[in-house]
């Protein structure tokens, strides 16, 4: 008995003595072959010696917007006494890049004044007549400069509140009265040539130098600067300042292909401004066709001004139309008051812009109300409509010279040309 329990214990001992080997053996490979205390379990193994990681290069396209960078050059400035008739500049745009936008920085000082100085309605932005962006292929902006100021204003690209961006230090909206500095004025003017930075669509090709892309700038006479004009008229200067991106390189530092133009390249943006045809009426009811019907549109910004005084502007905000419809085709989009587009303007915009002035937007649907935040999914594709036309119920105050002007900002889409 004594002897059998003996065998049975010895063969269990053996038994778990093999199990115990072949755990040992399983642990040791699985440790060797990751290279990790092998050494020490195995006797006469050598581990491997660790090396850096390398990242292979990434297959992912890297996007234009994350691959290009901002940039800043100084264009020719222009300099010229002012006069009582207009005065026409035009230059090339040297550059190279991509077209942001050009900022036009405004001063006219004056010195020795003894007239009491009045400023225009529209002024200091009115004294540039017409600015005129263009390629060979045709006018991508005209306006005027009291124009680009609400058309700057209407893309609500840069958060203020009130017009405290107007009335710093960067601005004087006119030096009014007696002094010997009356009449002096200074700006800031952005040129939008594409939406906005976020996305940076519109943004233009610059990088072909038998094409190149033209800035007109036409001094406006004094009559549309002063009502009431200093002794001796001041000479303007206006700097030029060329934001652009850069073309990004085939492949990025680390191997990834980089996009080398957005991926909705050909889209152009422009911003325009034309009278109605049809002349507003006092106590009338008439309707003011858009011309720029077939492009898809951002924003219509109207300008009302009532009869032939000093600030017709003023006249048309102190009594405005009853009624205001928007219509495209058969159906009619907005039919509301002066006032209530005022109120709707202020909150979108976050302060009370100048008085005659009426924004239809459709560059709000990313922020709320907040207009300058935009998808693209309010925006009205008219490429399908015969026409569209503002309707518009005019008060008595809207007599003779009374002028309705129409600021838009719409797009097309033109297919870029790749070389093969």
């Amino acid at each position: 008995m004594q002897r059998a329990l003996s065998a049975i214990d010895r063969r269990t001992w053996w038994i778990l003595a093999a199990f115990a080997a072949l755990a040992l053996y399983l642990v040791s490979r699985d440790w060797h072959s990751a290279g990790a205390l092998a050494p020490f379990l195995l006797v006469g193994q050598v581990a491997e010696i660790p090396t850096p990681a390398v990242n292979p290069p990434e297959t992912q396209m890297v996007p234009f917007r994350r691959a290009t960078t901002e940039r800043v050059e100084i264009l020719q400035q222009e300099s010229a006494l002012l006069t009582a008739g207009t005065q026409k500049f035009e230059r090339a745009v040297e550059g190279t890049g991509y077209i942001f936008a050009i900022t036009l920085d405004v001063q006219a000082v004056t010195a020795g004044n003894a007239a009491t100085v009045a400023m225009a309605e529209d002024a200091p932005f009115s004294s540039l007549d017409t600015i005129v962006f263009k390629d060979v292929n045709g006018e991508l902006m005209n306006l005027g400069g009291f124009d680009a100021f609400i058309g700057e204003v209407a893309m609500a690209q840069y958060r203020v509140t009130g017009l405290e961006k107007f009335t710093t230090g960067i601005t004087n909206l006119g030096t009014a009265g007696a002094g010997a500095t009356g009449g002096s004025y200074k700006y800031q003017l952005r040129l939008p040539i594409a939406l906005d930075r976020r996305t940076l669509r519109g943004i233009l090709a610059n990088q072909d130098r038998a094409q190149k892309y033209s800035l007109r700038l036409d001094y406006a006479g004094s009559a549309a600067i002063y009502a009431t004009a200093p002794t001796t008229l001041p000479t303007q200067t206006v700097d030029k300042y060329y934001e652009y991106y850069t073309v990004p390189q085939p492949k990025a530092p680390n191997g990834s292909p980089q996009e080398v133009m957005p991926s909705d390249f050909g889209l152009m943006h422009f911003l325009t401004a034309t009278n109605s045809e049809t002349l507003p009426a006092a106590s009338s009811t008439l309707n003011h066709y858009l011309r720029r019907v077939g492009n898809t549109v951002r924003f219509i910004v109207l300008i009302l001004r009532a009869g032939n005084g000093t600030t017709p502007r003023a006249t048309a905000d102190a009594t405005p139309p009853s009624n205001i419809r928007l219509k495209v085709g058969e159906d009619t989009l907005f039919n509301e008051t002066y006032r209530y587009r005022r109120g709707l303007m202020a909150r979108r915009y976050g302060y009370e812009l100048p008085s005659g002035i009426l924004v239809y937007d459709a560059i709000h649907d990313f922020q709320g109300e907040q207009a300058g935040g935009e998808l693209g999914d309010d925006w009205y594709y008219t490429q399908a409509l015969v026409n569209g036309q503002f309707i518009i119920n005019w008060s008595s105050a809207f007599t003779a010279s009374s002028s309705l002007r129409l600021v838009t900002s719409d797009m097309i889409y033109v297919p870029p040309k790749v070389a093969a």
